[in-house]
């Protein structure tokens, strides 16, 4: 992992870490995206009834729901498993639970089983980059190792904007870019020559790329340093890597328009130094104070902090420092608003495919298609105020007024809530399907017939 499974493998099972040290919601939408973009691969994530495997406690209903939702949303199957008695004779309140949320999603699945994720924001998880940030006995635990926080945290920030994604191993990245709209290499340290043929080819043809901190500077057969592999594409020239802990982007008032204070920006661990050859400095890295390790920001500038580049037909931002990676080890939200910024400078919300208006972040949005018809996947969260332990998906907050814009080549001829049936106003002008959802609870299920 990352790879493609071999191709006598028929089923991928995804046994997530246990909930004391993560979250079921959090890690199936991650696992999810990641399987969802492999050919050909039914999968499914294993949830249990209580806190942790091999526990007899029984968690809410609800906690069930919002994970199988997210499962079937992203074309994958729901796992309930459950540890019995020594006797072998289950809790009949477990089964209860299962049965309720099983029907539902039996319901659903006929109608949606046809349907496949909508190609819009590739994530690049490259297996080489991974191995050159770990250290040489990796903990089993993935997702909490800093090797994985630049890939992991691009999640977290996509999906709280709502933003359409998928995450691509670097098979999968070669074969499928040209399909996908833009992309993200977050801290993807090493490139080979398809990756970076296939990037460039991408933003030459017109794709948005974002690119952070030191994303293709080791060389691929000893792991040494060396210039960006995309240089020319982003238009900089790289200089050295500082030992320090953190760093800071000088924000400019022009970032207010998305709530970002003008003042220095905390924004991840380590930065890159680079200079400018084509690019135009956008944004300054500023380093810690007084050559500091760590610490608060200097006064002086250190280097550009983001660029922009036009390489053909295309766009190409680039970001010194570990930005996504920093947001998921402190999720600091300016963070993920400099990078919600950055991401509409090079790929704006009136080119993409789908936006989601008056939104929370604790919302989430699958968009599927199959020949006819599209489907909108709305997902809430809601867990409990806890120190340690699992967040328990309990009371769910009814979200109101989420608004819903999708580019469509021509007018539906309906949007409808499944699998109540229930018909959705909706209004079409200037290729743009626009609706309001409905107040949500756990999950909701727009169809948009288009035949």
């Amino acid at each position: 992992y990352p790879v493609t499974p071999p191709w006598y493998v028929p089923h991928v099972t995804w046994d997530t870490p246990t909930p004391q040290v993560g979250n079921f919601a959090w890690n199936f939408s991650l696992e999810a995206r990641y399987l969802y973009t492999l050919p050909d691969v039914p999968f499914s994530c294993m949830n249990t009834r209580g806190n942790n495997w091999m526990d007899w406690a029984l968690r809410e209903p609800e906690a069930f729901m919002q994970e199988c939702g997210i499962l079937i949303a992203a074309g994958g199957a729901n796992y309930l498993s459950d540890i019995p008695y020594p006797s072998g004779n289950p809790d009949p309140p477990v089964y209860d639970i299962f049965g309720a949320v099983n029907r539902r999603y039996k319901a659903l699945e006929p109608i949606i089983k046809r349907s496949r994720p909508v190609k819009e924001v590739a994530v690049l998880h490259s297996a080489d980059s991974i191995w050159t940030k770990s250290p040489l006995k990796p903990k089993t635990t993935w997702t909490f190792t800093p090797a994985y926080y630049s890939v992991t945290g691009a999640h977290k920030a996509l999906i709280e904007e709502h933003v359409q994604m998928g995450i691509l191993n670097s098979e999968v990245f070669v074969d499928t870019l040209e399909e996908y709209r833009a992309v993200i290499l977050s801290d993807q340290r090493i490139l080979n020559d398809r990756e970076t043929a296939a990037v460039k080819q991408f933003v030459r043809n017109g794709g948005a790329l974002i690119a952070t901190h030191a994303t293709g500077i080791r060389d691929t057969d000893n792991n040494k340093l060396r210039d960006f592999a995309l240089g020319d594409v982003l238009g900089i020239r790289y200089l050295s890597s500082p030992d320090v802990s953190n760093c800071y982007l000088r924000v400019t008032p022009e970032l207010s328009s998305f709530n970002v204070p003008a003042m220095d920006v905390e924004a991840g661990g380590g930065y890159t130094r680079i200079e400018t050859t084509t690019a135009r400095k956008i944004l300054d890295l500023v380093p810690p104070y007084q050559g500091e390790k760590s610490g608060p920001p200097d006064v002086k500038t250190d280097c550009p902090g983001i660029t922009i580049n036009t390489y053909g037909k295309g766009k190409a931002l680039y970001c010194a420092s570990d930005i996504l990676g920093g947001y998921f080890e402190k999720a600091t939200p300016n963070m993920r608003k400099i990078a919600a910024w950055a991401l509409n400078l090079v790929y704006p919300e009136t080119s993409r495919l789908i936006v989601c208006e008056n939104t929370p972040i604790n919302v989430e949005m699958f968009y599927n298609r199959s020949e006819n018809e599209r489907f909108i996947h709305l997902i809430n969260y809601s867990g409990d105020k806890r120190d340690t332990g699992t967040p328990q998906a309990q009371d769910f907050i009814t979200v109101h007024d989420i608004g819903i814009r999708t580019k469509l080549p021509k007018r539906p001829k309906s949007v409808t809530l499944i699998p109540a049936g229930k018909k959705v106003a909706f209004d079409y002008s200037n290729g743009w399907l626009r609706f309001d959802a409905l107040p949500l609870e756990i999950h909701d299920i727009y169809r948009i017939d288009m035949s």
